[in-house]
């Protein structure tokens, strides 16, 4: 998980016109945006876009990191958000599943076509979306197994799916929507 980054640079080395990733240069060009603004204007910037927490969660994360935005984008996020992936994918299965059964879900994830595709293509913000997805079935599964009755497991699961509303709208209506009035018609069915 930690050198998944750097397949980029193995496959492409730093700027090569054919590096892959449709939206690399889409992210570098906001976050050079957003660093030359104050933290307000930044987050100003970043709120008039549809992917204005996964910009947020990048300019964060940058204010942490001694590299080039270039670089930054390239290499350091897909590495931050394969470990966001891979934990929500270890949260989800465990809610129903053994320790074993989520580990193996979790390592499963570092070379699944959501990384692997997620890091070629560039699509950071629908990886960090399905890291939000992950997240919201595995509270909406934790509340509806009985394992806690808590309101306050229900109030994150809300935040969990509206938060993903607003990294990846299309995301949210195909995982979220689509798939719990799937899942209410086959009940009632």
């Amino acid at each position: 998980a930690l050198f998944i980054g750097y397949y980029n640079f193995a496959i492409a080395g730093v700027n090569n016109p054919g590096f892959p990733g449709v939206d690399v240069p889409y992210y570098i060009e906001q976050l050079n945006c957003m660093l030359n603004s104050t933290f307000i204007g930044a987050i100003s910037y970043a709120s008039e876009d549809d992917r204005f927490l996964y910009l947020v969660l990048q300019y964060l994360c940058f204010k942490f990191a001694g590299s080039s935005t270039e670089a930054f984008v390239t290499y350091s996020m897909p590495v931050v958000l394969n470990f966001l992936l891979m934990l929500s994918t270890f949260f989800l299965v465990r809610t129903c599943r053994s320790f074993l059964h989520a580990a193996t879900a979790m390592l499963v994830t570092v070379f699944s076509f959501q990384a692997t595709v997620g890091l070629f293509a560039g699509f950071y913000a629908n990886w960090f979306a399905l890291f939000l997805v992950y997240t919201f079935y595995g509270l909406l599964m934790t509340i509806f197994k009985g394992k806690s009755r808590n309101p306050f497991l229900l109030m994150l699961a809300g935040l969990a799916s509206v938060a993903v509303l607003y990294v990846h709208p299309w995301t949210w209506i195909l995982l979220v929507m689509i798939i719990l009035v799937a899942y209410i018609v086959t009940t009632l069915l």
